[in-house]
């Protein structure tokens, strides 16, 4: 199966992390549109890490591992890695299987209710990156585009 993995930080609040994995998605289709291709949109599996160093440990293991990579770091906050995406493949789920799902950390009781609303607003936000990065790896295909040439930013691709 062809599962494209976008892992976000768990210390970051639950609606920046939704937001750094679309970014990260988005920014892969842009870098590696063959992979893209390959993945067909088959499977997108939101998974964590705790922190920031163990973010960084994934990105570098993965590029050893001869895994496509897209990193994405916020201007925000510095330009710290906040999200990255892995490629579709066999040693792509291999790495990631430790790793627990996207926003099913517990959260406090009283905020219970908030949480759940981020995470609705976080799926539909990713539902909306999925339709752009569609909209990138059609308008690159259609035009015939090296990745060297793709789009590199949503304006362009609308």
């Amino acid at each position: 199966m062809n599962r494209l993995y976008i892992i976000g930080r768990a210390d970051l609040p639950a609606g920046l992390r939704s937001a750094q994995a679309g970014h990260a998605a988005f920014s892969f289709a842009l870098e590696h549109p063959k992979a893209m291709r390959k993945w067909g949109n088959e499977y997108l599996i939101l998974v964590e890490a705790p922190d920031k160093l163990r973010l960084h440990w994934f990105a570098s293991k993965a590029k050893r591992l001869g895994i496509p990579v897209a990193e994405w770091r916020e201007p925000d906050l510095n330009n710290e890695l906040t999200a990255i995406a892995l490629g579709p493949t066999p040693l792509t789920q291999q790495l990631c299987s430790g790793l627990p799902l996207m926003h099913s950390m517990p959260q406090p009781r009283k905020r219970r209710w908030r949480s759940l609303r981020l995470v609705k607003a976080s799926l539909w936000l990713l539902g909306q990156v999925a339709q752009l990065i569609r909209a990138a790896v059609s308008k690159t295909e259609d035009a015939g585009l090296s990745p060297v040439q793709a789009p590199t930013s949503p304006q362009e691709v609308m």
